[in-house]
Order: C-alpha cells, then sequence, then structure tokens
C-alpha cells in the first residue's frame, strides 16, 4: 500500500478529503467534463463567493460552474433556495456531489426541479465513471492516474462498507437509508429520505412525495400523507386545529382506514399533537425481504386515499 491509498483508505469518510481530491482532479480536462458536463480553463477556485459553494470551475471563456459537497451534513431546503437563486442570478450551472448519507437524501429529480435546470447531481457511480476517464486515458500522468484510482479504490470500499451496515441494525441511520433506497428503486414514485432528531433520538423517514393529499375540516385546513418511520408504514396527518377538532378527526379517519383498508394489519398508534400519526402497519417494510409486501401496501394505501376525505 503506498501513500495515496493509504490516506484515501483512512481520509475517505472526511468530506475535506473529497473536496481536496476533486481540487486536484477537477484541473483534468476529462475529468471535469465528465463531472461538469464543461469545459475547463485549469483554474479551480476554493470555497468561491465567500464560502457560497466548495469549488468553482473556470471555463475558457470565464463563464463559471460551482460546486457544492455534501457528506454527512443534509443539504437543507434553505441552502438550495439560496444557491439556486444565486445559480439564476448570475446564468451559472452547478453541481452537488452527494456522498455519504447525502446521497441517499436528495435526488437528482429534486436538484434539476428545484435549481429550474441549472445544476445536476453526482454521486458514486458518476464520480467512479469520470475517474474511469482519468484512469483509462493514454495521455493522463502517471501520478494523476495513481491518484485517481487510488481515490476510486477507496470510494468502491466506501460503498461496500455501505452494504455491510444495512445488514445491522445498529447502525441506525445507514441501516435504513440503504433499505429505503433499495424499495424506492422498486416503487415508480419519487420519494424523501431524511432524519429527524425527536426527544426520544433519531427516526428515520421515507416520505412519499406525492402521497400528500389536501383536508378541509370546516374552515380547518390540513394534509393527511403516508411515510414509513423506522421501516414502519404510517399514515399520518397534520391539521390547523385546536387540539379537540384534531383528536375527532384523528378518531374519525380511524375509523375509515379500518372501513377503506380491510386491514387487520394497521393498528392506531401516536400521540396527540400537531402533526399525528392515525395508524401504523407493524411490519418493518425496510427488511428486503418484505419489498413485494412493501410495494403493494404503499400501493394500496395511496389508491384509498381518496376514500379517507369523507370526514364530517
Amino acid at each position: 500500500m503506498n501513500a495515496i491509498d493509504l490516506l484515501f483508505r483512512e481520509a475517505v469518510s472526511l468530506e475535506r478529503t473529497h473536496q481536496l481530491a476533486l481540487w486536484i482532479l477537477l484541473k483534468e480536462a476529462n475529468f471535469c467534463k465528465a463531472i461538469t458536463g464543461r469545459e475547463s480553463s485549469g483554474e479551480i477556485r476554493w470555497e468561491p463567493e465567500r464560502q457560497l459553494f466548495d469549488l468553482a470551475v473556470v471555463g475558457p471563456d470565464q463563464e463559471k460552474t460551482f460546486l457544492e459537497l455534501k457528506m454527512w451534513g443534509s443539504l437543507s431546503g434553505e441552502q438550495l433556495a439560496r444557491q439556486s437563486y444565486y445559480l439564476l442570478k448570475n446564468a451559472s450551472s452547478g453541481v452537488y456531489v452527494l456522498l455519504g448519507t447525502s446521497s441517499f437524501e436528495v435526488s437528482a429529480e429534486r436538484i434539476r426541479r428545484e435549481t429550474h435546470g441549472r445544476a445536476i447531481r453526482v454521486s458514486y457511480s458518476e464520480l467512479l465513471a469520470a475517474l474511469q476517464c482519468i484512469c483509462s486515458s493514454s495521455g493522463a500522468r502517471a501520478e494523476v492516474v495513481d491518484f485517481a484510482q487510488a481515490y476510486a479504490n477507496a470510494i468502491r470500499d466506501q460503498v461496500s462498507l455501505f452494504e455491510m451496515q444495512a445488514q445491522d441494525a445498529s447502525n441506525g441511520k445507514l441501516y435504513f437509508y440503504v433499505r429505503y433506497q433499495r424499495l424506492i428503486n422498486s416503487l415508480s414514485t419519487e420519494a424523501r429520505i431524511y432524519t429527524v432528531n425527536n426527544p426520544g433520538g433519531e427516526v428515520y423517514i421515507l416520505n412519499f412525495v406525492d402521497s400528500y393529499n389536501n383536508i378541509n375540516i370546516g374552515k380547518c385546513h390540513g394534509q393527511l400523507y403516508a411515510e414509513l418511520v423506522n421501516g414502519r408504514l404510517c399514515i399520518k396527518f397534520w391539521l390547523d386545529a385546536p387540539a379537540e377538532t384534531r383528536r375527532i378527526t384523528r378518531d374519525e379517519l380511524r375509523a375509515l382506514v379500518r372501513e377503506a383498508m380491510d386491514s387487520e394489519n394497521f393498528r392506531n398508534s401516536g400521540r396527540l399533537g400537531n402533526c399525528m400519526t392515525v395508524c401504523s402497519l407493524e411490519k418493518d417494510l425496510s427488511d428486503p425481504a418484505q419489498t413485494d409486501y412493501a410495494a403493494q401496501m404503499i400501493c394500496i394505501v395511496r389508491r384509498h386515499f381518496p376514500e379517507l376525505h369523507r370526514l364530517r
């Protein structure tokens, strides 16, 4: 094992390691084109625009492509909106390099939609393909090829580690994130994966973007939706209404669920609050052995949602 291999193997879990590696490799024309889709003058700027982004690639005609790198931290909606505004205002393009747990949390479609088509998403598969462009290039310098190969090896090892950690429930976030991603891949729907910090600890959410349904109780408005919470399928709602109105609404929804779903597997659960669980399916649908059943139950719930609107 040489020094570069050792560096990447020991530090691949650090976001700064990837930032430095990208800063070096983006100076290579074929790698830059594969990642950004644009030509580069060879100038790579570190944390440009008062650290609004992590890197910037300056093109031959001085146009800029900005890169944002996330690994274990989440890309917040506020940050994405702020950066999108900058890209639009300055007619620039962007690339979101999402690794670690962030690679599960934000889809390519969401990046494209919320940046109005000005940015793309890059994760492990795209990064490995770009590194292969260097490794297979006959004109690349030997030291750059060695660097790219060591980086690629470390990335493959990290992806393999994620797969191993998804087998052990004690790994929490990665355990659910990897399993949720497999479930998303089996469904023809857009979904979001994220973590919520509750007083009792972290919970891991798989939220179905198109499952939200508006509900109206008199002059009170809210939404009914479905999501997986630590693997359990929950039917939930929020309502801008007094506590007693929310309690009555929850009870009515529970009766409608029993009528519409005709399933003994759903159990009443949850406490009174602003966002309340109506009921939950007491099976871990993130379990790969339950993938077909999970897809079936999710489709059933979403299909019956219109029937749950028969509230007074």
